[in-house]
């Protein structure tokens, strides 16, 4: 962080088939966070992405071509040993809302906060610059009945005061999912081998692993800072890069790994994984086992 460089604090990110945002992305992380460390793990290493590593002085961590997005991050978590890490992705622009300062503040205070998450300030990416699309917020309650439905619902529909907590001033809400920006614990991570799983590369990988924070770790809690924010830059993805993240086998996988027969998103939609004809899973006699 710009004057906070002392901080024991790096950046983790991930890039695969996707160069056009990864220089506006050192640019914003050298003028918000300084000189802090920066991580990353690169699926598809090419000569203009290392001159852009270099340029910027970031730390390669060798991957595997295509090894996905959980193994990435798994190996980010490991390999840059400090106190805190922000995990970030290569469509990210760090604005002066992205500050960490609060959100450590919070982890420092609790140690049962693994992360502390933020929005996602959505733009689209134009000739003459960007255009601003929405905020999306991925703050989810999860609750997976015995019988194989995921019931998700979102903060919208909660009772945020049964959510709310103030420390020092700073508001901020638990809840079972944030999105994937968020300030982590790295210690509470390893120490609780909260790691992403490595089989679900793509698709599902975000909520697998709030999924399994939540049933296989329920002493810890993941919380939503409101004022904690990025610009999420979109843009129409390029085919190659589409085809690799938009795998559905993931999904299924995740589905059987959970047994997970249906998925309501409360009030939005419901999808039933055992009727849809692409799934191999063979659901139907696969009868969900208590959780």
């Amino acid at each position: 962080m710009k004057g906070n460089d002392a901080m024991d604090i790096g950046i983790i990110l991930t890039t695969f088939q996707r160069n056009d945002n990864l220089e506006l992305f050192f640019k914003s992380a050298r003028k918000i966070y300084g000189n802090i460390p920066i991580y990353i793990a690169d699926q598809n290493p090419s000569r203009l992405k290392r001159r852009i590593i270099k340029k910027y002085n970031a730390i390669n961590i060798t991957v595997k071509y295509d090894c996905g997005l959980s193994a990435a991050r798994n190996a980010l978590v490991n390999a840059a040993k400090h106190k805190y890490l922000i995990l970030a992705e290569d469509d990210f622009v760090f604005n002066d809302k992205s500050k960490a300062d609060n959100a450590i503040k919070i982890l420092e205070n609790n140690k049962t906060i693994a992360m502390v998450g933020g929005r996602y300030h959505n733009v689209y990416r134009t000739r003459n610059g960007y255009k601003e699309l929405n905020y999306f917020n991925y703050e989810y309650m999860l609750d997976l009945s015995n019988f194989g439905t995921l019931l998700l619902t979102h903060r919208t529909q909660l009772d945020s005061d049964k959510h709310r907590n103030l420390f020092h001033g700073i508001e901020h809400f638990t809840y079972d999912t944030v999105n994937n920006f968020f300030i982590m614990n790295r210690d509470t991570m390893i120490d609780n081998n909260l790691f992403w799983d490595e089989k679900i590369k793509v698709e599902a990988e975000h909520i697998d692993f709030f999924l399994n924070l939540k049933i296989n770790h329920p002493e810890l809690k993941s919380v939503f800072l409101p004022t904690l924010e990025v610009d999420h830059v979109r843009k129409i993805s390029n085919r190659k890069y589409k085809k690799y993240r938009t795998r559905t086998e993931f999904f299924y996988m995740f589905a059987k790994k959970w047994k997970i027969r249906s998925i309501i998103n409360q009030g939005n939609w419901v999808r039933d994984i055992s009727k849809e004809k692409q799934s191999k899973l063979n659901l139907k006699n696969n009868r969900p086992e208590k959780v």
